[in-house]
């Protein structure tokens, strides 16, 4: 994707997949995913 003339899809950006990932390992392991919310402020 680094030398791609567009930007990626959300499916493509591996932000995204890393953040998607841990949300099914979570609610595997039995936690509220819904109730997580890491708010980073600039």
């Amino acid at each position: 994707m680094h030398y791609s003339d567009k930007p990626a899809e959300e499916i493509e950006d591996a932000e995204w997949q890393a953040d998607m990932f841990a949300e099914i390992i979570l609610s595997i392991m039995g936690y509220e995913t819904k109730q997580l919310s890491f708010d980073f402020y600039g």
